[in-house]
């Protein structure tokens, strides 16, 4: 077997001649070496002695770092309880530099690992400052666990249980699916957290449909959550220092005719989740049997945070789009995108208008597949994101605008006019994908008589650039005729390019289409998701009315985009 020493000659001597140097006494593990591992058995100096430390070299050596293991001690801080293996830096791989030998990286790492430790019970605590890693990194106690992925149950990681209250019950909503004795799939949503005083949290948001059953689920609040591997032992282990939760109740549930009994119980606890910041850890766990008689499976079930904080972090749009309203007129190849990206950004409330079904051919280039096939567009879309973003408040609406009402339907009871008033309330912003022209004409007359800020983005034949345009109500400068008459009738702006063979009529459609593949057309809809952000943001100065045109470089493809001012049109009877 060919190992890294034989493509890097002289590493593996200098590593060990560095060990010698260090005065690391070390013993080769030769039944790892004729697997092609390098394993070394270590005895690193102290003051009070030696460390007995085993070090496994990774098969890319040296570009990733050896794993470092203190087998016979338990450290509270930088260690994982169960492999024993020690973190001396931060998971990221650039902290790690191939020239590093692991004599310098123990003796560079350690001491300060060492030093971080809480002081012995009755010892004199350290003095001086606390070492500081290259990158801090935080113990979060609950991932050093393994669970029944992939099973979860959502929790809010800004609610807090008081060290104050021992126990209590969870309010569980919950999805399991059960195809056979040995695997399961369960999904849960925490919606309040009870203790004997009362309600301590309760979820504030939309609630997933398909979480159907609820459950009451026992709870204690630990100090530690009992490491053992064994989600058998370490639940044996709970229930003897917390007999709560040995009571949890039995629930049948059906899988093919027969059914399975299950039931639920759960910890909470102090763990850090930033360095320095405590906040709280959960787990779960499920007892599964096929009836009474039988002894229970003990399943251990990770607690994943899903409140507003906690997918906000990532994205710090989230704090701007939380609690507004955009209308997505036309949810195609670039108004789709266009969606699911203000979704996942925390948008507070999305009206999506678009008359079409989702048909095979244009799914190429369009988020979702054959699974929605024949499926309204907006109501696919919809389902969609409720299912994996349910932060998002999203309604959909099929409807053509500008349609002639129809005798035979007796016409509505209230006029069009009436109706756009209705669903355009409270918007925030009016956003435009249709790429038709008549449609943009009319709703950016409508955005700019009620203050409302408009934006249109659109593709061009070939997907060969595109335009992304914000007309900002008040600001003195051009509307939409203003921008079409610079563009197409005086030339005073360049329009984008595009290709002169760039539509077509694909078979069954009754009207032309323009060519382009998905990875051109999106950037478009991501361009239009930053202005979108960029004219909700109160956090900056209101911006202007302007535009971006976008174009491609012909050598390697690069987008770019030119942005520019909207001129006033003499003739247009816009008023800025």
């Amino acid at each position: 077997m060919k190992a890294w020493w034989h493509l890097y000659p002289g590493r593996r001597e200098a590593e060990l001649a560095a060990l010698d140097r260090a005065g690391i006494a070390y013993r080769v593990d030769e039944d790892a070496e004729r697997k092609g591992v390098l394993a070394l058995d270590l005895d690193y100096p102290l003051e009070t002695g030696e460390l007995r430390l085993r070090a496994v070299f990774p098969g890319l050596y040296p570009y990733f770092r050896p794993r470092v293991e203190a087998p016979n001690v338990s450290f509270e801080r930088h260690q994982d309880p169960f492999g024993k293996s020690l973190c001396l830096l931060g998971p990221r791989t650039q902290l790690w530099e191939p020239e590093t030998t692991l004599a310098a990286h123990l003796t560079r790492w350690l001491p300060d690992l060492l030093a971080d430790q809480p002081p012995v019970e009755g010892a004199e605590p350290p003095s001086g400052p606390r070492p500081v890693k290259e990158e801090e990194d935080a113990e979060v106690l609950s991932n050093y666990f393994e669970y029944a992925d992939p099973s979860y149950v959502m929790v809010d990681g800004d609610w807090r249980v008081g060290a104050e209250i021992v126990g209590g019950t969870l309010t569980v909503a919950i999805s399991l699916k059960v195809p056979d004795e040995e695997n399961f799939a369960l999904q849960g949503l925490v919606t309040k957290v009870s203790g004997a005083r009362g309600e301590i949290a309760r979820w504030r948001l939309p609630k997933p449909r398909d979480l159907s059953a609820t459950v009451e689920v026992p709870f204690a609040r630990v100090a530690r959550p009992a490491f053992e591997a064994s989600p058998q032992e370490q639940y044996r282990r709970l229930v003897v220092d917390h007999p709560v939760l040995g009571k949890a109740k039995w629930r049948r549930f059906g899988r093919d005719g027969e059914v399975v009994e299950v039931a639920f119980t759960a910890i909470a606890f102090d763990e850090e989740i930033r360095p320095g910041v405590a906040g709280q850890g959960w787990q779960f766990f499920m007892l599964k049997r096929p009836n009474a008689k039988t002894k229970p499976s003990i399943h251990r079930i990770r607690a994943v945070r899903v409140g507003q904080s906690d997918l906000g972090a990532r994205v710090p749009a989230t704090s701007i789009l939380r609690g507004r309203t955009v209308a997505l007129f036309g949810c195609g190849a670039v108004g789709g995108p266009i969606a699911l990206e203000l979704a996942k950004a925390g948008i507070g409330e999305l009206r999506l208008f678009d008359p079409d079904i989702v048909d095979p051919g244009p799914t190429v280039r369009w988020p979702l597949g054959r699974s929605v096939y024949g499926q309204n567009k907006t109501g696919a879309l919809v389902r969609h994101i409720a299912a994996n973003w349910m932060h998002a408040n999203v309604v959909g609406h099929r409807m053509v605008i500008g349609a002639t009402p129809d005798a035979d339907d007796k016409y509505p009871k209230e006029g069009e006019i009436q109706l756009f008033e209705k669903l355009l309330d409270g918007v925030d912003v009016i956003f435009d994908a249709t790429a038709e022209v008549g449609v943009q004409h009319f709703l950016s007359d409508w955005a700019r008589a009620r203050g409302i800020p408009f934006i249109y983005a659109s593709a061009t034949p070939g997907a060969c650039g595109g335009i992304v345009a914000r007309f900002m109500p008040g600001d003195g400068q051009g509307c939409w005729r203003c921008l079409q008459h610079a563009l197409y009738t005086d030339k005073t702006i360049a329009e984008p390019p595009f290709a002169d063979n760039g539509e077509i009529l694909p078979p069954g459609c009754n009207h032309p289409t323009f060519t382009g593949a998905s990875f051109d057309l999106v950037e478009v809809s991501l361009q239009a998701v930053r202005v979108i952000v960029r004219a909700l943001d109160d956090r900056q100065p209101r911006p202007e009315s302007g535009y971006a045109i976008l174009s491609f470089d012909e050598g390697f493809g690069v987008p770019s985009w030119r942005t520019g001012s909207i001129p006033r049109n003499d003739e247009c009877s816009c008023t800025g």
